[in-house]
């Protein structure tokens, strides 16, 4: 098989290039400052409370600012925004950064908790950086600040140092996250990091006498800790906002103390529907006790059922090894209620490697990862939900995914997930990045295809979230993305399956309850792959008219330009025939009209 054939078998046809959605983006309130960084850990959530769909989401914006907006049946009722005013610390006034939203029905309300760090810079390198949760009501018309929570203050959660003999150490706080299930119980995690000297002592056969050998070194321990509640702000006391340190929580199988051998990174949390809380971290370890010293990067999930002061009936953990370069873990809860995958959670990450091939050079390869319980068993091993790596060239730049359950009317459908994740453009292997999706169930991609999350065919998207667990609308989902075009933060709602077709609403259904797309491609070739002629079928919009179809190989070298009869049909059929026989492979077919670009792979056979 040749090289060309051998890519081609192991690239799958992008499909999701065609996919142009036709309704525009529905622009975020009060984000025209907003820049791509101040997204990327943006938290979201979508609900459906008696037939009115709510989207509500946070960001960054520039200077000291975080934002929340919301958007009712997706901007066909009501969009707005506020910003959410920083705590006092002192005499002064923080700076916060890094939201997480949730958003859940409890006791009659609807409210939205969020959680974000902030910084008291006046004390320079003293600074604490602590966690902090804020809640808002739904009045009818707007969120405004609860008022029945911590008196409508914002609370802070953990602590932002710790003294003891040994002196006093700041506690750094990053991270934090929020998630709550269809009953309004939350769960909020953080970590919490502080560089401090460490008294360590060392008994061996050199030092063996009173007391071993002791010294004094400087150390950074870090943390993550866990604190469950109420989304009303109700059920924290029992924790007093502390919360609980999630590495030694009752049943677990790291050992205690864990701190000098075991730093938990970057947590997130999800909420099972019956309550249960699972959250994952990354789990540097070394063994000292071994020989030589043992040393492992692992993604880490645990699960426990929450009380006052324990994590009772502990449901265990679970671990993968992901040695190499990778990115946050991004998790979510089922919105299952059976008793067997109540407990169901997925998780995805960025992943990178690098090779040196013999006469071919160095590689760099990325991959979308997704690791996860399924049907009450925690899978072996990930899924690579992104384009799979060609070990012979450089991979498709992919990072930055998440996660969420699909919204289902039925619960049959209450297993299927969308995975979404920043994306260089894939036919163009541009600079800029496209913001792609596709659906899983259990590990497994429903489609060998992809959707395109954004509206626009080009430029620079950033995607910082995407969410539907408890939307009771088959399929659907809501997303939200950073567009350099704008710029600006957009909604998108959707309610077609990521990596079947357009992610539209129909233009006669503005809250896109119900209905789904046109055709999902301008053009497509039948058959594909092929030893012959192809038939490259068009389907037009009134109006469009092709200026160009052309076949190139996969440098770009236009090989032939096929000739595209005039006729005033939106639906269309041109036959090619090569005028030359061509090597088996892929190629690259461009069709340039008066609205659009549009590529797709095929593939020649011998």
């Amino acid at each position: 098989m040749g090289l060309l054939a051998c890519l081609a078998w192991l690239h799958p046809v992008v499909a999701q290039v065609f996919y142009t959605p036709s309704t525009a983006d529905l622009l975020a309130p009060g984000s025209t400052t907003t820049t791509a960084n101040g997204t990327g850990n943006t938290g979201t959530d979508f609900i459906n409370a008696n037939g009115t769909t709510y989207q509500v989401m946070v960001w960054d914006k520039i200077g000291t600012q975080v934002i929340l907006s919301w958007s009712v049946n997706n901007g066909a009722g009501v969009t707005g925004s506020l910003p959410i005013v920083a705590p006092v610390v002192g005499a002064n006034q923080t700076k916060i950064s890094d939201p997480d939203v949730t958003l859940a029905l409890y006791n009659g309300g609807l409210f939205a908790a969020v959680v974000y760090l902030a910084k008291d810079e006046s004390l320079g390198v003293n600074a604490t950086v602590q966690t902090y949760l804020d809640i808002y009501q739904w009045n009818g018309s707007a969120f405004v600040r609860y008022a029945g929570f911590n008196s409508g203050v914002p609370k802070a959660l953990g602590v932002a140092g710790i003294s003891n003999a040994y002196g006093t150490a700041n506690r750094i706080h990053s991270s934090p996250n929020i998630d709550a299930n269809a009953a309004g119980r939350i769960g909020i995690v953080w970590q919490e990091t502080s560089t401090e000297t460490a008294n360590i002592r060392v008994i061996s056969p050199s030092y063996p006498g009173p007391g071993g050998y002791s010294f004094n070194q400087v150390t950074t321990f870090a943390e993550s800790y866990v604190l469950p509640g109420n989304i009303d702000g109700s059920g924290f006391l029992c924790l007093s906002y502390r919360g609980a340190l999630a590495t030694q929580l009752a049943g677990g199988s790291v050992p205690n103390p864990p701190i000098l051998f075991n730093q938990s990174l970057s947590p997130d949390v999800a909420v099972a529907p019956g309550g249960a809380i699972s959250f994952c971290y990354i789990s540097a370890t070394a063994n000292p006790t071994s020989i030589p010293v043992t040393a492992g990067i692992r993604l880490v999930v645990k699960q426990y059922l929450p009380d006052c002061f324990t994590f009772n009936a502990d449901y265990g953990s679970y671990s993968w090894d992901i040695t190499g370069t990778t990115g946050v873990p991004r998790m979510a809860a089922t919105a299952h209620t059976g008793n067997t995958n109540d407990l169901d959670v997925e998780i995805v990450m960025s992943w990178q490697g690098s090779a040196c091939l013999d006469g071919i050079g160095p590689r760099t390869y990325y991959e979308i990862r997704n690791w996860g319980r399924s049907a009450g068993v925690f899978r072996e091993g990930p899924t690579i939900v992104s384009l799979p790596t060609v070990a012979s060239q450089n991979g498709y730049k992919a990072e930055k995914p998440v996660v969420a359950f699909c919204g289902a009317e039925k619960p049959a459908f209450s297993d299927r997930y969308v995975v979404a994740w920043e994306g260089l453009d894939y036919p163009k292997n541009s600079a800029g990045t496209d913001v792609w999706s596709t659906t899983l169930i259990a590990g497994v991609r429903q489609t060998s295809d992809y959707s395109r999350v954004n509206n626009t065919a080009s430029g620079t998207q950033s995607i910082p979230s995407v969410a539907g667990r408890y939307s009771g609308v088959d399929k659907s989902m809501a997303y939200l993305f950073w567009d350099s075009s704008v710029p600006q933060l957009s909604y998108r709602y959707a309610t077609v399956q990521a990596g079947v077709g357009s992610l539209n609403r129909t233009a006669a259904d503005p809250s896109g309850a119900t209905g789904s797309t046109g055709p999902a491609r301008v053009i497509d070739a039948y058959p594909n792959p092929s030893t012959s002629a192809i038939d490259f079928n068009l389907h037009l919009r009134a109006g469009e008219v092709v200026q160009q179809l052309s076949v190139a190989d996969m440098m770009g070298r236009v090989l032939d330009k096929v000739a595209v009869p005039s006729s005033q049909d939106t639906d269309q059929v041109v036959n090619w025939q090569p005028k030359r026989a061509l090597p088996e492979g892929s190629y690259v077919v461009k069709l340039v009209t008066n609205q659009r670009t549009e590529n797709i792979t095929i593939n020649r056979n011998r």
